[in-house]
């Protein structure tokens, strides 16, 4: 929790970033502080609509990767883009949930030891623990598939069959 706590405040900065206001330990438990955002999450609003009309996906999907493109020019990659993770405040989407965002030299692809992340929104790579700047961009394509129909573009009950949607489909 204390390396989400600093990457999330080397991430804070930009419109699309939800900021932190304070990471501390208080009587040994660490807290996180942010801004609240009130008009609850992406997943949220797809519940509610099912899908969204093209112009205010593509206005959502613009502040998402200015986001991006922000986290990543900080060499941070996300790992974990999906509706749960983008907050709404009025018209604006921020990226939240750094817990498993890493830093990266520009090159480089970060491993895991384990398959982290949420399988409907993961890339090829990141199922065979690789990640880099680009596994952020698929996980963006498939909320913006979410966005525009709905649906999941990729079907499966468990982990083994996403995986192999992915890579049949």
């Amino acid at each position: 929790i204390k390396e989400e706590a600093v990457l999330w405040e080397q991430a804070s900065g930009h419109a699309n970033v939800l900021p932190i206001i304070e990471a501390d330990e208080y009587e040994g438990q660490i807290l996180i502080v942010s801004e609240y955002a009130a008009d609850g999450t992406l997943v949220d609003l797809l519940d509610k609509r099912g899908f969204l009309p093209v112009k205010k996906a593509v206005e959502i999907s613009v502040g998402i990767l200015n986001g991006l493109e922000f986290l990543h020019s900080r060499q941070i990659i996300h790992r974990d883009i999906k509706p749960a993770n983008i907050l709404l405040q009025g018209e604006i989407p921020r990226l939240t949930d750094f817990g498993l965002s890493r830093v990266i030299s520009s090159n480089s692809l970060s491993m895991s030891v384990s398959v982290n992340g949420t399988p409907y929104y993961m890339s090829p790579e990141a199922f065979n623990r690789k990640r880099n700047k680009q596994t952020d961009i698929w996980s963006f394509g498939v909320v913006l598939y979410k966005m525009l129909t709905g649906k999941m573009p990729f079907a499966g009950n468990d982990v083994g069959e996403i995986y192999a949607s992915v890579f049949t489909r």
